[in-house]
């Protein structure tokens, strides 16, 4: 029997703990927060951070909740699976092949940065079976253009099943009102797991070239959690320990309040799908200094919203640090052209999208017989 989109479907997300630290749980709390016409969202957690024990049991209550939803509950039509790399993959593999006997709408999320370099690294084997289970998917979700180019090419899919949905942006209402840039020293802001894929120690030691070669006062803040204490080794091994702090993670509103004291974000990682981090400091009107890899190019163009610099040449982000520490008056153009691009990426918009495609999967929805009566 199809389903009657006039009335609510469920769709449920599975993915890591809401509670851990990263971009995936931000967009998949963003998501879920977002009221979609017609449609009921619930959350299912499959992995969390601790023992392998801890997260076999995790998965293992994931896949027993998901059972009994594709058995009791006939508003469940739609999974929406989150995906990185690594373990990340083989977790939903499984539950692609639980939801396609089940004959559920399978979406999948696509998270990594580093997908390309773990298929890469399977045997031949291994990629054909991964080729054959998450190419079963009916919608695949990629950061960027690039990425969804990347996705269809290697998991063989058509083009048309892989759309591209830019992680969603909650807008400040008035980030010139809100924004409190304070006088010198010029304030950079880096978010995220602290680590060379990040480019947190070349950006330090960018930092101290600068340093070394300007009168220009400048600060760093490393916002995050990773190999903290390596790099606070490095900043004073570097004599720049007083020109940057390490706050460690911080929360949603400690996150807004350093971004709206801040004059620039920096982010030189050697690969990206497209960061929530970058987003989030476009959305508060700031210049982005960021490496060319995933999807960042598709929102940071050269000279009109931030600096595009290569991740393994230390010169490059020097000298992108410089040009915007020495023309206040470029560094305030960038960050509004920037803000101006990032309206696009609103909640809002996201919303309608995520809508319509959960409506247009629903469509051609039909439940399997025969079918228990939900209880």
């Amino acid at each position: 029997m199809a389903v009657d989109v006039s009335h609510p479907i469920t769709v449920i997300h599975l993915g890591p703990s809401l509670t851990q630290q990263g971009g995936m749980a931000t967009v998949q709390t963003l998501l879920l927060d977002m009221a979609l016409e017609g449609v009921c969202l619930k959350h299912v957690s499959t992995h969390d951070e601790g023992s392998v024990r801890h997260r076999l049991g995790i998965f293992a209550q994931a896949l027993g909740r998901c059972w009994e939803a594709i058995w009791r509950d006939r508003t469940f039509v739609i999974a929406h699976l989150h995906m990185s790399e690594r373990g990340s993959v083989g977790r939903v593999a499984i539950l692609v092949l639980l939801l396609t006997l089940a004959r559920k709408k399978i979406i999948i999320h696509t998270h990594g940065a580093e997908f390309r370099e773990f298929y890469d690294g399977q045997s031949a084997r291994v990629q054909h079976v991964l080729r054959a289970v998450l190419g079963r998917c009916d919608r695949l979700i990629a950061l960027s253009e690039s990425w969804a180019d990347y996705y269809a090419k290697t998991l063989a899919m058509p083009r048309d099943r892989v759309c591209v949905f830019h992680n969603p942006v909650q807008l400040p209402p008035n980030p010139t009102a809100q924004r409190r840039p304070t006088p010198p020293p010029f304030r950079l802001v880096f978010l995220g797991r602290i680590g060379d894929r990040k480019g947190t120690f070349l950006l330090l030691r960018a930092v101290a070239d600068f340093v070394k070669t300007s009168s220009a006062p400048v600060h760093l803040t490393v916002a995050g959690d990773g190999e903290v204490e390596t790099a606070k080794q490095l900043a004073a091994d570097l004599g720049i320990r007083e020109h940057v702090e390490f706050p460690g993670w911080l929360d949603r509103p400690a996150t807004q309040a350093l971004l709206a004291s801040a004059h620039a974000f920096i982010l030189p990682s050697l690969n990206e799908g497209l960061p929530m981090a970058i987003l989030e400091a476009m959305s508060w009107g700031l210049p982005v200094i960021a490496s060319a890899v995933g999807g960042i190019p598709e929102v940071i163009f050269p000279m009109k919203t931030g600096i595009l610099v290569d991740p393994q040449d230390q010169a490059s982000i020097t000298a992108a640090i410089a040009t915007l520490v020495n023309d206040p008056a470029l560094a305030q153009t960038l960050g509004n052209n920037a803000r101006i691009t990032v309206e696009a990426f609103s909640s809002t918009t996201y919303q309608q999208r995520l809508t319509a495609l959960y409506q247009d999967l629903a469509r051609n929805f039909t439940h399997p017989a025969p079918y228990p009566t939900q209880q």
